[in-house]
């Protein structure tokens, strides 16, 4: 189980940057590099807690903020590969099959 001070500190980075972060407006958001890494670190941190769901949604918004508005090519190709990662692992975790085959064999390219 992760140590609510660890929670703290991933969620305490990002609002260093983005002070009012909502995990429900993380498609709205225009994120550095660095916003979307910790971004996707905080899934792991929430399914490891049993929110499973929790976990789920922010990667879901995050991939719709990268595909529509990142124009980085470093940060899709460092963060959005092993974001599918994170959201095909959890849809497999919680048994959701089809979900979960279609998210291991998307190519980072979308």
């Amino acid at each position: 189980m992760i140590k609510p001070r660890k929670r703290f500190l991933s969620t305490g980075a990002i609002k260093i940057t983005i002070p009012n972060y909502n995990n429900e407006e993380v498609a709205q958001y225009h994120l550095a590099k660095q916003e979307a890494g910790i971004i996707r670190t905080l899934a792991p941190t929430y399914f490891r807690t049993q929110r499973e769901r929790a976990a789920i949604a922010p990667g879901y918004r995050l991939k719709s903020n990268l595909e529509e508005n990142c124009i980085d090519k470093d940060t899709m190709g460092e963060v959005y590969p092993s974001l599918i990662y994170n959201i095909a692992t959890f849809l497999g975790r919680l048994n959701h099959s089809e979900e979960c085959i279609m998210y291991k064999s998307m190519r980072c390219g979308h």
